[in-house]
Formats: C-alpha cells, sequence, structure tokens
C-alpha cells in the first residue's frame, strides 16, 4: 500500500504541474490576442522595493516612466530596467486585466499605472551614503558656524493599493514560448527544477510496485552469486628465473696403496758468474745492521765530570 501512495502522490505532483504550465501558456497567449502594444521608456527607480506574494520569489521594484511619450506612469516589474532605455509592452485595458488575474495562476509581477504627486520623486542615494552617515556619527556635531550639507533621505515607497493593469514585455514578432521566457525570473526556474526533481524521487521510490512482486528478481537466479560470495583468481606468479648450476671442479685420483710417493723435485739453483768469489768463513765480528757511532770527545781544556752512581736507601729496611 505504500509503494500505492508515494505512486498517487507523484500522479498527483505531475498533474499539478501539468495544470500550472498550460495555464501559464494559456495566460500568455491571451495576453497576444487581447493586449495593446506600446512603448516605455524608464525614468528613475525608486529606493523602496517589495517581495512578491504569496510566494516570495520575485523582488518588485518600481520605476517611473513615460508611455507613447506623453503619459507619465508608474511601473512595478520584478525585471532590473535601465534608466533611460525604452521597452517595447503589451498591456491589457482595465476590464479585460481583471479577467487575466482571475485566470491566471502564476502571479503578474509587472504591472503599470498613471503616475500621481502622491507617489513622490525618486531620490538618487549614492553607494557611499552608509559610510558617510557613520562617518558623521563618530565625528561628533561640528564646530560652532561650519555648514554641512544635509544628507538626501530615501523618499517613501509608492502606493501599491491605486488599480493597475498588467503588462508583459514582449520583442516584436515574438511567440508565446519566447514571451513566457522573457518574462520569467530565476526564481521560477529554481522552483521548477526542484518539483522535478521532486518527481523523480517519488517515482523512483514507487517503482516496486506489488504487482511487480511477482517478477523474477536478479537474487532468485540460479547463477546469482553474491558479490561477498564471488571467488576473486589470484594473479599467476612472474615465470621464474634461470638457475645459476654449480659444476664441481675435477679432483685427482686417490693414490693407491702401497705405491711409493714419488720423490719431491730438485731445488733449481742460479749459478753465480765466474768472477764471483763466494765469502769463506764466519765474520771476525757480529755482524750488525747499524752503523757505529764514534766515541764523543769532550774539548780540549774541558775537564769531563765523572759520573757517580749512589744506591738509594730504603727507608723501610731500616
Amino acid at each position: 500500500m505504500k509503494k500505492l501512495f508515494w505512486f498517487a502522490l507523484a500522479l498527483a505532483l505531475a498533474a499539478c504541474l501539468g495544470v500550472i504550465l498550460k495555464n501559464t501558456w494559456e495566460t500568455t497567449e491571451f495576453f497576444l490576442a487581447n493586449g495593446r502594444e506600446a512603448t516605455i521608456k524608464v525614468g528613475k527607480k525608486y529606493n523602496e522595493s517589495r517581495w512578491a506574494e504569496p510566494l516570495p520569489i520575485k523582488k518588485i521594484s518600481a520605476y517611473t516612466g513615460t508611455m507613447a511619450d506623453q503619459h507619465e506612469v508608474l511601473v512595478e516589474t520584478d525585471w532590473a530596467l535601465n534608466e533611460k532605455q525604452t521597452y517595447p509592452i503589451r498591456f491589457l485595458l482595465r476590464d479585460v486585466a481583471a479577467e487575466a488575474r482571475r485566470m491566471s495562476v502564476r502571479q503578474l509581477a509587472n504591472s503599470i499605472r498613471l503616475h500621481t504627486k502622491e507617489d513622490g520623486t525618486p531620490v538618487t542615494i549614492q553607494d557611499t551614503d552608509l559610510f558617510e552617515r557613520t562617518l558623521d556619527k563618530a565625528m561628533g556635531p561640528p564646530a560652532a558656524g561650519v555648514y554641512i550639507r544635509p544628507r538626501p533621505v530615501a523618499e517613501a515607497a509608492p502606493d501599491t493599493t491605486a488599480p493597475t493593469v498588467p503588462f508583459l514585455i514582449v520583442e516584436p514578432g515574438a511567440v508565446t514560448w519566447q514571451v513566457i521566457w522573457n518574462n520569467t525570473q530565476p526564481g521560477e526556474w529554481a522552483v521548477l527544477v526542484g518539483w522535478l526533481l521532486a518527481l523523480q524521487w517519488l517515482f523512483t521510490h514507487a517503482w516496486g510496485l506489488p504487482w511487480r512482486s511477482t517478477a523474477q528478481s536478479k537474487t532468485a537466479k540460479k547463477d546469482f552469486v553474491h558479490p561477498s560470495l564471488r571467488r576473486i583468481e589470484a594473479d599467476q606468479p612472474d615465470a621464474p628465473k634461470a638457475k645459476i648450476t654449480y659444476t664441481p671442479r675435477k679432483t685427482p685420483p686417490p693414490e693407491a696403496p702401497g705405491t711409493a710417493p714419488e720423490a719431491p723435485a730438485p731445488a733449481r739453483t742460479i749459478a753465480l758468474p765466474p768472477k764471483a768469489n763466494a765469502p769463506t768463513g764466519e765474520p771476525p765480528v757480529p755482524y750488525s745492521t747499524a752503523t757505529p757511532a764514534p766515541p764523543l770527545e769532550p774539548p780540549a781544556g774541558i775537564a769531563q765530570p765523572a759520573l757517580k752512581l749512589a744506591r738509594k736507601k730504603n727507608p723501610e729496611t731500616n
């Protein structure tokens, strides 16, 4: 039953999305069939802005403008318009505008009406206004007689309760899908992508339906082997390298018993030359390789001191 519930919920969300897309297409065609073409030259932008309702996915700003080069109008749109630039639009009259707003599921954020004195005049505030105000507060009040030019203050937001008529930015010769693309914002596309992802998750979750349980699953097959039980063959080791063979050295055969050993070979002698005479007899004195030094004799007229040695007595023997 849970699978059926998720499947039914996915179908309901898909149907709602289809209704919204169809309604958007029909509303755009209604604008193209019943709207009037005009051009708006954008003036200055108001400092105040507000979020769209009921879904705060658009930020609506107000601009002053001139339509047909003679009517001063107040423009409210979710687009960031450039000052002193002309845009082609298609707007509805009041009797038809009520019908368009009744049939449209999406909020028609773009609206236009005549500009009045109660709306005030937009004031341009520099980007450094916040820093300059903070600096003035930190410095304190100026000295006596010092004049400081007052900072511009943002005007009040224009009245949003006055009756307006909706409009769309329509390029000349644009078809329905081009008008829809030109009048949608990133917030609306983000909602659409999130909706599609939710549908994809619901359909995936409900794919295992009850009447599909009789189908043979992968685990019921005869040749199915669980991944944890699969046997992984080890890699074959490398071929063994050629071994170095040892060749023993040949030894002479052992001698037979009873055989006399061979006589050693006579030592070779070197014959002396005929003139060389070999020394005969022993030397008169012991042979020494050291050269004897001559005795030291004192110089003439100097008596040589006599060296006398005496044995030192041991005090322990006394």
